[in-house]
Formats: C-alpha cells, sequence, structure tokens
C-alpha cells in the first residue's frame, strides 16, 4: 500500500509540474494573444495578420494529421531553458510596454509546439523554424514596415520604377520620391512604397520554405533572390502606375481609383509568387540527408518525445513569476515628456475658437505616455494639434483613427507646394465629406508623412545637433469639401499658417 501510495505521489509530482509549466506558458502568452487578436479586428486592419496565422494553423492541421512520425532515436527538447528565456523577454516587453516583442515571442512558441508535434519528422514534413517565422506575419507587419522603412522604401520604389521607365521612354526624370513622366509630376507616396506588397511576398516565401526542403545554402541564396524579385517586382508595379498617370488621356479610367489601383496590385503580387514558386523549385531537394529525424538506411520506429524533466519547486517558480509578469505597472521606454499644449488660434475665418475637449481614454493616454494635444473647432471648421517627443509612440497616419471611428478614409496625395498631405474622409451617416490637411513640424522643417517623420528622428544630426528628443507636432486642418474653395477656408488656413510659420 506505502509503494503504490508514494508512486502515486511521483506521478501526481510529474504530472503537476507539467501542468504548473503549462499554466505559466499560457498566462505569459494570453496577454499578447489578446492584443494581437485585438489587431485583427481594428477597423483599419486588412485583414493580412489573419491569413498569416490561418496558413500557419492549416500547415500545423495538415502535418500533423498526414501520419505519424518517424524516428530512429528518442528526441530530447530541453523546454524548460526554452521556456525560461521567452519569459525574461516577456517580462521586458512588459516593463518597456512595447506590445510587438510580447507578440512576436508568440513565435518562439509556435516553435516549441511544432517540436512537441514531431511536425518535422511526419509524412507532410513542416520546418518548425519557418512556420515560426510565417507566424510572425500574422502581427501588424505591414504597418509596422510603412512606419520603420517606408520612407526609404519610397525611394529605392522610385529609383528602380524610373529605371525601368528611361529604358523605353526619355521623357522620364527622378527627384527624390517624385518621378516626372510626359510632363506629369508623379508622386510614390507612402500607401505606393511597396511595403504592403514586400509583406504579402515575404508570408509566399516562409511558406515556401516552410513546406519545401531547401538545404542549409539554398537557404543562403533564396534569401538575395527574394530581395531582388520583391524589388523589381515593386519597381515594375510603380512604373505600370506611372504610366498610367502620365499618359492618362490614353485610358478611359483614372488607374489611381480603388479597382483599377487594386487589379494592377493584385496582377503584380501573382507575378511575384510566381517568380518565387520557380525560385522553390530550383532550391528545393528531396534527399533523404536533409531529413533532421532519420538517418540513411536506419529502421522507422515511432517513438515519443522525451522532455527534461523539471522539478516541481522550478516549476512553482515558473508559475508564480508568469503571474507576477501581468501584475507589473508597466513604464513605456519611448513616453515622451508631459508637454505645454500646443497654441491655437483664438479665432479663424470670423469665427472665434472653440474648444473641443479630448476624450477620457485620450487624456489618460497622455497621462501614460506623454506629449500633448488640443482639439479646437471654428465654425464648420476643425483643427487637432499634438505635439510629442516620441513620434513612434504619438504620431500616425490620420487614416487609423479617423478609420476607427467607422469613417470611410481616402488619401488622395501630398501636395508639395503647400507642404501637407491630403485626404478625404467620409462620414458614414451623413455621408458628408471633409478634407484633411496634415503635416508634421520638427526641429528641421516640415515632414510630409509620419514614415519621414519616423526615419527623420531616428537618423536626427542637423547640423551637428542631435535632434532626437526635439518636439515634433502634428497639425492637422478638417475642412468640409463643399466648403474647400470658399473665402473662408482660405482664411483658416492662412490663420493657421501665421501661428505655425509654415
Amino acid at each position: 500500500m506505502l509503494g503504490m501510495t508514494s508512486l502515486l505521489i511521483q506521478e501526481l509530482r510529474k504530472r503537476g509540474a507539467g501542468a504548473l509549466l503549462a499554466f505559466g506558458a499560457f498566462m505569459l502568452a494570453l496577454e499578447p494573444m489578446i492584443w494581437l487578436v485585438n489587431t485583427w479586428l481594428a477597423p483599419e486592419s486588412l485583414g493580412f495578420g489573419v491569413v498569416a496565422f490561418l496558413l500557419t494553423l492549416a500547415m500545423c492541421g495538415l502535418s500533423f494529421w498526414s501520419g505519424p512520425a518517424e524516428f530512429n532515436q528518442p528526441i530530447r527538447f530541453s523546454l524548460y531553458w526554452v521556456l525560461a528565456f521567452t519569459a525574461l523577454l516577456r517580462l521586458v516587453s512588459q516593463i518597456l510596454d512595447i506590445n510587438v516583442v510580447g507578440a512576436l515571442l508568440l513565435s518562439l512558441d509556435v516553435y516549441v509546439l511544432a517540436r512537441l508535434l514531431k511536425l518535422d519528422c511526419r509524412p507532410f514534413r513542416v520546418s518548425p523554424v519557418w512556420l515560426a517565422f510565417l507566424f510572425c506575419f500574422s502581427l501588424p507587419v505591414e504597418p509596422i514596415m510603412q512606419r520603420l522603412v517606408g520612407y526609404p522604401l519610397q525611394y529605392v520604389a522610385a529609383f528602380v520604377a524610373s529605371g525601368m521607365l528611361q529604358i523605353f521612354l526619355s521623357d522620364v526624370a527622378v527627384q527624390g520620391i517624385r518621378i516626372l513622366i510626359n510632363g506629369v509630376d508623379v508622386l510614390v507616396d507612402l500607401p505606393c512604397s511597396g511595403s504592403e506588397l514586400l509583406s504579402v511576398l515575404a508570408v509566399f516565401f516562409a511558406l515556401g520554405h516552410t513546406v519545401c526542403r531547401v538545404s542549409p545554402a539554398g537557404v543562403l541564396l533564396s534569401a538575395p533572390l527574394f530581395c531582388v524579385i520583391a524589388v523589381l517586382v515593386n519597381g515594375a508595379r510603380v512604373a505600370t502606375l506611372a504610366l498610367g498617370i502620365g499618359y492618362a488621356e490614353y485610358l478611359s479610367f483614372n488607374i489611381m481609383q480603388p479597382l483599377p489601383h487594386a487589379f494592377v496590385g493584385t496582377g503584380f503580387a501573382s507575378l511575384g509568387a510566381i517568380l518565387l514558386s520557380l525560385m522553390f523549385r530550383g532550391l528545393s531537394t528531396t534527399d533523404s540527408d536533409h531529413v533532421p529525424c532519420r538517418a540513411s538506411h536506419a529502421p522507422v520506429v515511432a517513438t515519443p518525445i522525451k522532455l527534461v524533466r523539471v522539478p516541481m519547486p522550478a516549476a512553482f517558480v515558473f508559475a508564480g513569476f508568469a503571474l507576477a509578469v501581468g501584475a507589473i505597472s508597466p513604464q513605456p521606454v519611448d513616453a515622451s515628456p508631459s508637454l505645454d499644449l500646443p497654441q491655437v488660434p483664438t479665432g479663424a475665418a470670423g469665427f472665434l475658437a472653440s474648444s473641443n475637449p479630448l476624450t477620457q481614454k485620450e487624456r489618460e493616454y497622455f497621462e501614460i505616455y506623454g506629449g500633448a494635444a488640443t482639439r479646437a473647432s471654428y465654425g464648420p471648421f476643425g483643427l487637432l494639434v499634438v505635439t510629442t517627443q516620441s513620434p513612434l509612440r504619438h504620431l500616425h497616419d490620420p487614416a487609423v483613427c479617423f478609420t476607427g471611428m467607422g469613417y470611410a478614409v481616402e488619401f488622395l496625395g501630398t501636395d508639395f507646394r503647400g507642404e501637407q498631405s491630403v485626404y478625404v474622409v467620409t462620414d458614414p451617416d451623413s455621408l458628408k465629406r471633409y478634407q484633411l490637411l496634415v503635416r508634421y513640424l520638427g526641429p528641421d522643417g516640415v515632414a510630409l508623412s509620419i514614415a519621414e517623420v519616423v526615419w527623420r528622428w531616428a537618423w536626427a544630426t542637423v547640423g551637428g545637433t542631435d535632434h532626437r528628443w526635439s518636439q515634433w507636432t502634428m497639425v492637422q486642418q478638417i475642412v468640409p469639401e463643399r466648403l474647400l474653395n470658399s473665402p473662408a477656408a482660405e482664411q483658416f488656413r492662412s490663420a493657421i499658417n501665421r501661428i505655425y510659420d509654415y
């Protein structure tokens, strides 16, 4: 009887340690998972992250149900150390209040799960490493890429597109992110930078490596080939759009309208996918030496995976640590100091300023992350001014907040003469249309997009002086479309221009 009791206690300890580890891992992943799902449900989401997640889930299911895993020896995998490593990184993510880091660590959980399920040793083999990389694209990769590297991508796209056009046309010139074709100024704006196309092709690239057996040498070759294909395909897409704008008189439609614009984008994304398929066809191999779980000429034996056993005290510590991480108050690394409220004109266009207080949620945000904002109205006109020393935290494309409020948003382009980006938003209830005029004021002049702001802020040395922690201010004017050309609208714009000296 005592012997049976002792065995029962040992079994409970063993299984209890595993249950505590699973509980701790779940608690660490819970908040990042909630944040990730919320990014999929956000009104401005394009559904791109959901597609990447479903592809990851599909690869897991197809591999797991393709048949039993095949081994010739047991696999030992130290789950304990992997969990400890991710727990420390999630602690850093919680303290610094950077949600992307915590969500990105979920890809490591995907890798661990793939290893535990032995997906790399089943009849339909998938690579755990590349499966985790594929999952990374369930994060909001495209907007992150647009904010962080959108500005240099605009230059690359303009340079490549103009080079392609100059092969066939003589009336083509490039100035920064602007292409002059047939006397028409074509801007490679932020939405056309190629971040969305690059994200789509990167998903296809990760998917190809997940299911194709590519040698290490092939992987090293595939990365630069992918970059070449992506840059050339995006350049061809921008060149096609530039041709449609420069020679619009020969078309019976506007190529920048949503339907033809999307058709061009889809066509070149399909071309990129075909080129990548041909690349994988040339690089993939069926050589058994590249199958990690089976040696050549070895008998096939199905054996369970063996995990390194974790003592019960260590499991308790891990579970307690996981609960403590979620209770830590964040100390955002990218918070701005609290700043004075931005100045706005006391009157404009014959109207006195009427203060529109920030919402409770907005006030709490500025209390936590610093910065300051003022919202005012002048009769039918509106003004929003946000100032900060941390543009990555506070400044964003106006399409994000207006889409979140239910408005339909259309980017019309950039007015270089007026140094402002132009949007049109439509109220879904009244169908009233408003024009947004947006510019960003920094220590070294005006920026026309949040991507330019972030790029200049990150590399902010002007005249030998570091301006990285200087203030950036977003000025957003709201004008009813029916009053665009009215004297009142001109007076309103002039009043704003005077107070901000541009």
